[in-house]
Protein backbone atom coordinates (compact mmCIF):
# COMPACT_ATOMS: atom_id res chain seq x y z
CA UNK A 1 0.00 0.00 0.00
CA UNK A 2 1.72 3.60 -0.79
CA UNK A 3 2.15 6.03 1.76
CA UNK A 4 1.11 9.12 1.75
CA UNK A 5 4.39 11.46 1.37
CA UNK A 6 6.09 13.29 4.65
CA UNK A 7 4.46 16.94 4.88
CA UNK A 8 6.16 19.53 5.51
CA UNK A 9 7.35 20.52 9.49
CA UNK A 10 6.64 24.01 10.21
CA UNK A 11 10.21 25.18 10.07
CA UNK A 12 9.78 23.47 6.71
CA UNK A 13 7.32 25.23 5.17
CA UNK A 14 8.59 28.91 6.49
CA UNK A 15 12.25 28.72 5.16
CA UNK A 16 11.20 27.49 1.62
CA UNK A 17 8.46 30.90 1.78
CA UNK A 18 10.35 33.26 3.05
CA UNK A 19 13.40 32.15 0.47
CA UNK A 20 10.87 32.34 -1.99
CA UNK A 21 9.88 35.98 -0.76
CA UNK A 22 13.20 36.78 -0.51
CA UNK A 23 14.71 35.70 -4.05
CA UNK A 24 12.07 36.10 -6.61
CA UNK A 25 11.46 39.74 -5.79
CA UNK A 26 15.00 39.73 -6.84
CA UNK A 27 15.51 38.07 -9.53
CA UNK A 28 12.24 39.86 -11.43
CA UNK A 29 13.79 42.91 -10.51
CA UNK A 30 17.05 42.46 -11.72
CA UNK A 31 15.62 40.93 -15.20
CA UNK A 32 13.20 43.16 -16.11
CA UNK A 33 15.56 46.20 -15.81
CA UNK A 34 17.94 44.34 -17.67
CA UNK A 35 15.77 43.46 -20.23
CA UNK A 36 14.47 47.18 -20.13
CA UNK A 37 17.63 48.71 -20.36
CA UNK A 38 19.06 46.73 -23.51
CA UNK A 39 16.20 47.27 -24.62
CA UNK A 40 15.26 43.30 -26.23
CA UNK A 41 12.28 42.43 -27.99
CA UNK A 42 9.78 40.59 -27.41
CA UNK A 43 10.21 38.56 -30.71
CA UNK A 44 13.89 37.90 -29.53
CA UNK A 45 13.16 37.41 -25.37
CA UNK A 46 10.42 34.70 -25.78
CA UNK A 47 11.75 32.10 -27.85
CA UNK A 48 15.21 32.28 -24.94
CA UNK A 49 12.06 32.39 -22.15
CA UNK A 50 11.18 29.15 -23.32
CA UNK A 51 14.36 27.70 -23.55
CA UNK A 52 14.66 28.17 -19.66
CA UNK A 53 11.57 26.87 -18.98
CA UNK A 54 12.15 23.51 -20.75
CA UNK A 55 15.43 23.50 -19.66
CA UNK A 56 14.13 23.90 -16.40
CA UNK A 57 11.27 21.00 -16.58
CA UNK A 58 13.86 18.77 -18.06
CA UNK A 59 16.27 19.13 -15.60
CA UNK A 60 13.80 19.36 -12.45
CA UNK A 61 11.71 17.22 -13.49
CA UNK A 62 14.55 14.68 -14.33
CA UNK A 63 15.68 15.24 -11.16
CA UNK A 64 12.99 14.31 -8.74
CA UNK A 65 11.17 11.17 -10.93
CA UNK A 66 14.64 9.84 -11.09
CA UNK A 67 16.07 10.40 -7.77
CA UNK A 68 12.18 9.23 -6.48
CA UNK A 69 13.17 5.66 -8.18
CA UNK A 70 16.70 5.06 -7.17
CA UNK A 71 15.40 5.41 -3.49
CA UNK A 72 12.36 3.66 -4.30
CA UNK A 73 14.98 0.73 -5.55
CA UNK A 74 17.45 1.13 -2.76
CA UNK A 75 14.76 1.09 -0.11
CA UNK A 76 15.80 4.82 1.19
CA UNK A 77 14.50 8.45 0.82
CA UNK A 78 15.46 10.76 2.79
CA UNK A 79 15.28 13.40 1.36
CA UNK A 80 12.24 12.88 -1.46
CA UNK A 81 9.30 14.82 0.70
CA UNK A 82 6.82 17.32 -0.18
CA UNK A 83 9.34 20.37 0.85
CA UNK A 84 11.54 18.69 -1.67
CA UNK A 85 8.87 19.28 -4.30
CA UNK A 86 8.86 22.72 -3.15
CA UNK A 87 12.65 23.59 -3.40
CA UNK A 88 12.43 22.15 -6.62
CA UNK A 89 9.78 24.47 -7.75
CA UNK A 90 11.60 27.20 -6.38
CA UNK A 91 14.75 26.14 -7.89
CA UNK A 92 13.44 26.28 -11.49
CA UNK A 93 11.68 29.42 -10.84
CA UNK A 94 15.13 31.19 -9.76
CA UNK A 95 16.89 29.15 -13.22
CA UNK A 96 14.10 30.34 -15.74
CA UNK A 97 13.48 34.31 -13.85
CA UNK A 98 17.22 34.82 -13.43
CA UNK A 99 19.00 33.41 -16.52
CA UNK A 100 17.12 35.08 -19.54
CA UNK A 101 18.26 38.64 -18.05
CA UNK A 102 21.92 38.16 -16.68
CA UNK A 103 22.16 36.70 -20.85
CA UNK A 104 20.48 40.14 -21.93
CA UNK A 105 23.10 42.23 -19.32
CA UNK A 106 26.30 40.14 -20.39
CA UNK A 107 25.53 40.28 -24.42
CA UNK A 108 24.02 43.90 -24.38
CA UNK A 109 25.14 45.66 -21.93
CA UNK A 110 28.73 44.78 -20.85
CA UNK A 111 29.82 44.83 -24.35
CA UNK A 112 28.66 48.63 -24.31
CA UNK A 113 31.30 49.37 -21.72
CA UNK A 114 34.19 47.85 -23.37
CA UNK A 115 36.52 44.95 -22.24
CA UNK A 116 38.65 47.51 -20.42
CA UNK A 117 40.46 45.16 -17.83
CA UNK A 118 41.94 42.66 -20.49
CA UNK A 119 45.67 44.35 -20.98
CA UNK A 120 45.99 44.77 -17.27
CA UNK A 121 44.99 40.54 -16.43
CA UNK A 122 47.23 39.59 -19.59
CA UNK A 123 49.94 42.05 -18.00
CA UNK A 124 49.83 40.92 -14.29
CA UNK A 125 49.99 37.53 -15.55
CA UNK A 126 52.50 37.76 -17.36
CA UNK A 127 54.63 39.75 -14.54
CA UNK A 128 53.99 36.76 -11.67
CA UNK A 129 55.14 34.07 -14.50
CA UNK A 130 58.27 35.37 -15.73
CA UNK A 131 56.96 36.61 -19.20
CA UNK A 132 55.25 33.81 -20.05
CA UNK A 133 51.21 33.15 -19.99
CA UNK A 134 49.27 30.92 -17.79
CA UNK A 135 48.32 29.28 -20.99
CA UNK A 136 51.41 28.18 -22.11
CA UNK A 137 52.55 25.94 -19.13
CA UNK A 138 49.08 24.15 -19.34
CA UNK A 139 49.68 23.44 -22.97
CA UNK A 140 53.57 22.69 -22.16
CA UNK A 141 51.96 19.97 -19.60
CA UNK A 142 48.96 18.13 -21.71
CA UNK A 143 49.22 20.09 -24.95
CA UNK A 144 48.30 17.42 -27.89
CA UNK A 145 44.54 17.07 -28.91
CA UNK A 146 43.71 14.58 -26.51
CA UNK A 147 44.05 16.15 -23.05
CA UNK A 148 42.63 19.18 -24.33
CA UNK A 149 39.41 16.71 -25.86
CA UNK A 150 38.85 15.49 -22.23
CA UNK A 151 39.19 18.53 -20.40
CA UNK A 152 36.93 20.40 -22.97
CA UNK A 153 34.42 18.04 -21.97
CA UNK A 154 34.83 18.61 -18.66
CA UNK A 155 34.35 22.22 -19.12
CA UNK A 156 31.58 21.77 -21.14
CA UNK A 157 29.40 19.32 -19.23
CA UNK A 158 29.93 21.47 -16.14
CA UNK A 159 27.81 24.15 -17.70
CA UNK A 160 24.95 21.45 -17.18
CA UNK A 161 25.41 20.81 -13.60
CA UNK A 162 25.23 23.93 -12.18
CA UNK A 163 22.68 25.33 -14.13
CA UNK A 164 20.66 21.68 -12.45
CA UNK A 165 22.22 22.52 -9.14
CA UNK A 166 19.40 25.11 -7.78
CA UNK A 167 16.94 22.17 -8.69
CA UNK A 168 19.33 19.35 -7.15
CA UNK A 169 19.69 21.12 -3.54
CA UNK A 170 17.14 19.35 -1.50
CA UNK A 171 19.35 16.00 -3.00
CA UNK A 172 22.10 17.37 -1.52
CA UNK A 173 20.68 18.05 2.22
CA UNK A 174 17.46 17.84 4.28
CA UNK A 175 18.65 20.94 6.73
CA UNK A 176 16.15 23.66 5.84
CA UNK A 177 18.98 26.52 6.40
CA UNK A 178 21.66 24.66 4.25
CA UNK A 179 18.95 24.63 1.46
CA UNK A 180 18.22 28.38 1.93
CA UNK A 181 21.74 29.03 1.81
CA UNK A 182 22.83 27.16 -1.16
CA UNK A 183 20.47 28.34 -3.25
CA UNK A 184 20.61 32.31 -2.39
CA UNK A 185 23.93 32.14 -3.24
CA UNK A 186 23.46 30.57 -6.26
CA UNK A 187 21.44 33.47 -7.04
CA UNK A 188 23.79 36.28 -5.81
CA UNK A 189 26.95 34.65 -7.47
CA UNK A 190 25.20 35.42 -10.86
CA UNK A 191 23.68 38.94 -9.57
CA UNK A 192 27.38 39.81 -7.46
CA UNK A 193 30.04 37.99 -9.45
CA UNK A 194 28.39 37.34 -13.01
CA UNK A 195 26.57 40.68 -13.21
CA UNK A 196 28.58 43.61 -10.54
CA UNK A 197 31.75 42.05 -10.76
CA UNK A 198 31.65 41.38 -14.16
CA UNK A 199 31.06 44.96 -14.97
CA UNK A 200 33.79 46.40 -12.87
CA UNK A 201 36.34 43.74 -14.25
CA UNK A 202 35.34 43.61 -17.95
CA UNK A 203 37.41 41.63 -20.05
CA UNK A 204 37.36 39.34 -23.03
CA UNK A 205 39.72 36.75 -22.18
CA UNK A 206 42.38 35.51 -23.86
CA UNK A 207 40.95 33.58 -26.73
CA UNK A 208 39.14 37.08 -27.61
CA UNK A 209 41.61 39.36 -27.13
CA UNK A 210 43.25 39.80 -30.75
CA UNK A 211 39.40 40.34 -31.96
CA UNK A 212 38.08 42.49 -29.19
CA UNK A 213 40.84 44.05 -27.53
CA UNK A 214 44.06 44.65 -29.79
CA UNK A 215 46.58 42.68 -31.59
CA UNK A 216 48.69 40.51 -29.44
CA UNK A 217 51.55 37.56 -30.62
CA UNK A 218 51.25 35.47 -27.98
CA UNK A 219 46.96 35.20 -28.00
CA UNK A 220 47.09 35.01 -31.36
CA UNK A 221 49.82 32.03 -31.05
CA UNK A 222 47.12 30.37 -28.64
CA UNK A 223 44.13 30.99 -30.69
CA UNK A 224 46.21 29.44 -33.79
CA UNK A 225 47.43 26.23 -31.80
CA UNK A 226 44.11 25.87 -30.68
CA UNK A 227 42.26 25.60 -34.36
CA UNK A 228 44.70 23.74 -35.00
CA UNK A 229 43.50 20.79 -32.45
CA UNK A 230 40.31 21.30 -33.59
CA UNK A 231 40.99 21.05 -36.82
CA UNK A 232 42.60 17.30 -35.80
CA UNK A 233 39.75 16.48 -33.78
CA UNK A 234 37.52 16.50 -36.74
CA UNK A 235 40.11 14.80 -38.68
CA UNK A 236 39.33 11.71 -36.24
CA UNK A 237 35.93 12.64 -36.54
CA UNK A 238 35.75 13.77 -33.21
CA UNK A 239 34.71 17.64 -31.85
CA UNK A 240 36.55 20.09 -30.15
CA UNK A 241 33.14 21.70 -29.26
CA UNK A 242 34.51 24.63 -26.87
CA UNK A 243 36.47 26.58 -29.88
CA UNK A 244 33.56 25.77 -32.24
CA UNK A 245 31.62 27.81 -29.32
CA UNK A 246 33.98 30.53 -28.98
CA UNK A 247 33.37 31.18 -32.81
CA UNK A 248 29.66 31.23 -32.61
CA UNK A 249 30.09 33.97 -29.17
CA UNK A 250 32.29 35.79 -31.12
CA UNK A 251 29.66 36.06 -34.45
CA UNK A 252 26.59 36.85 -31.59
CA UNK A 253 28.87 39.35 -30.50
CA UNK A 254 29.27 40.65 -33.46
CA UNK A 255 25.27 40.09 -34.28
CA UNK A 256 24.18 42.84 -31.51
CA UNK A 257 21.63 40.54 -31.32
CA UNK A 258 19.84 38.80 -28.27
CA UNK A 259 20.23 34.88 -28.09
CA UNK A 260 20.51 32.27 -25.59
CA UNK A 261 23.77 30.95 -24.03
CA UNK A 262 25.36 34.29 -25.40
CA UNK A 263 28.10 36.91 -24.29
CA UNK A 264 31.67 37.11 -23.38
CA UNK A 265 32.99 38.21 -19.92
CA UNK A 266 36.60 36.76 -18.05
CA UNK A 267 37.08 38.30 -14.85
CA UNK A 268 35.87 36.53 -12.48
CA UNK A 269 35.27 33.10 -13.84
CA UNK A 270 31.51 31.92 -13.37
CA UNK A 271 32.47 28.59 -14.25
CA UNK A 272 34.89 28.62 -11.56
CA UNK A 273 32.74 30.15 -8.88
CA UNK A 274 29.68 27.78 -9.63
CA UNK A 275 32.23 25.14 -9.25
CA UNK A 276 33.19 26.68 -5.85
CA UNK A 277 29.59 27.01 -4.56
CA UNK A 278 29.11 23.10 -5.50
CA UNK A 279 32.21 22.58 -3.45
CA UNK A 280 30.95 24.03 -0.24
CA UNK A 281 27.67 22.63 -0.78
CA UNK A 282 30.01 19.08 -1.13
CA UNK A 283 31.69 19.72 2.39
CA UNK A 284 28.02 20.32 4.22
CA UNK A 285 26.88 17.19 2.67
CA UNK A 286 30.43 15.05 3.36
CA UNK A 287 34.03 15.48 3.94
CA UNK A 288 34.93 12.74 1.24
CA UNK A 289 32.52 14.92 -1.58
CA UNK A 290 33.73 18.19 -0.31
CA UNK A 291 37.38 17.31 -1.02
CA UNK A 292 36.37 15.56 -4.88
CA UNK A 293 34.10 18.35 -5.84
CA UNK A 294 37.27 21.13 -4.86
CA UNK A 295 39.73 18.68 -6.99
CA UNK A 296 36.94 19.04 -9.67
CA UNK A 297 36.70 23.25 -9.58
CA UNK A 298 40.84 23.12 -9.80
CA UNK A 299 39.96 20.82 -12.77
CA UNK A 300 37.81 23.38 -13.90
CA UNK A 301 40.04 25.99 -13.37
CA UNK A 302 42.69 24.21 -15.00
CA UNK A 303 40.37 24.06 -17.92
CA UNK A 304 39.23 27.69 -18.37
CA UNK A 305 43.27 28.18 -18.75
CA UNK A 306 43.70 25.90 -20.76
CA UNK A 307 41.25 26.16 -23.34
CA UNK A 308 41.68 30.23 -23.49
CA UNK A 309 38.63 31.38 -22.01
CA UNK A 310 40.37 32.95 -18.76
CA UNK A 311 43.32 34.37 -17.56
CA UNK A 312 44.69 32.39 -14.36
CA UNK A 313 43.48 35.39 -12.03
CA UNK A 314 39.80 34.93 -12.98
CA UNK A 315 39.30 31.53 -11.20
CA UNK A 316 40.69 32.53 -7.68
CA UNK A 317 39.24 35.76 -7.76
CA UNK A 318 35.96 34.30 -8.29
CA UNK A 319 36.82 31.50 -5.74
CA UNK A 320 36.95 34.30 -3.02
CA UNK A 321 34.33 35.92 -3.96
CA UNK A 322 32.19 32.78 -3.93
CA UNK A 323 33.31 32.25 -0.44
CA UNK A 324 32.19 35.81 0.26
CA UNK A 325 28.95 35.17 -1.69
CA UNK A 326 28.60 31.93 0.64
CA UNK A 327 28.97 33.67 3.84
CA UNK A 328 26.22 36.59 3.42
CA UNK A 329 23.98 34.07 2.06
CA UNK A 330 24.26 32.34 5.72
CA UNK A 331 23.64 35.20 7.17
CA UNK A 332 21.17 36.41 4.92
CA UNK A 333 19.44 32.86 5.84
CA UNK A 334 19.86 33.96 9.80
CA UNK A 335 18.02 37.34 8.99
CA UNK A 336 14.95 35.78 7.18
CA UNK A 337 14.58 32.81 9.77
CA UNK A 338 16.40 29.78 9.09
CA UNK A 339 18.89 30.02 11.99
CA UNK A 340 18.23 26.85 13.00
CA UNK A 341 17.83 23.24 11.82
CA UNK A 342 15.16 21.02 10.42
CA UNK A 343 12.98 19.80 13.36
CA UNK A 344 12.21 16.90 12.34
CA UNK A 345 13.69 13.80 10.73
CA UNK A 346 11.37 12.45 7.64
CA UNK A 347 10.30 8.62 7.39
CA UNK A 348 12.35 7.45 4.73
CA UNK A 349 9.92 5.36 3.55
CA UNK A 350 7.43 8.01 3.65
CA UNK A 351 9.56 9.52 1.51
CA UNK A 352 9.35 7.83 -1.44
CA UNK A 353 5.69 6.51 -1.60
Amino acid sequence: MARRAHAMTDFDAVIVKNTARFLLPLVIANSWAALVVSGVAWSEFYPVLLLFVSTAAMLGGGLYVGCRGVYRVIGKGPFLCIDSAAWVALGAGCLILLLPGFGAFKQLLLSQRGFVFDAALAGLERTVLGGASAWQLTHALFGSVWPTLIIGQIYSFWSLIFMAFPMAIPFVTRDGSRRAQMLIAWVLAWLLIGTFAAWVFASAGPCYYNDLVGPDPNFAALNARLRSMAAEARAAGLELSNIEFQSMLLKAQASGRYAPAGGISAMPSMHVAMATLIALAGWTARRSVGQVLTAYALVIWIASIHLGWHYAADGPVAAVMMLGVWRLSARIVQAIGGDRQVDATPDAEACVA
